[in-house]
């Protein structure tokens, strides 16, 4: 019974210590830090005349990696309509 406890004690521990060397590189750190990982999102870019499109931006920290309009997402506000987003909200497409 107490070699049974033992061995299942052994295994566990080996088990654990596999899991976290398989979660971290040699130097201890994250493999993929978050800021390198691309993420997609969408934005409504509009013009001087209130066109705007939406649009599905792919970055990868603050750079775009790519840009595709979204296919039925183009509209016209009213020549009175002013956007309410700020200006830095308005203009950076990747944070």
């Amino acid at each position: 019974m107490r070699k049974t406890i033992l061995i299942a004690l052994v295994f566990s521990l080996t088990l654990l210590v596999v899991l976290f060397i398989l979660d971290k590189d040699t130097t201890g750190k994250e493999m993929n830090p978050p800021e390198k990982l691309p993420y997609t999102h969408t934005k409504a870019i509009c013009d001087e005349k209130n066109y705007c499109q939406d649009y599905e931006i792919e970055c990868q920290g603050k750079q775009v990696i790519r840009m595709s309009p979204i296919t039925g997402a183009f509209f016209q506000q009213s020549s009175e309509w002013q956007d309410p987003r700020d200006e830095k909200t308005r203009n950076v497409l990747c944070n």
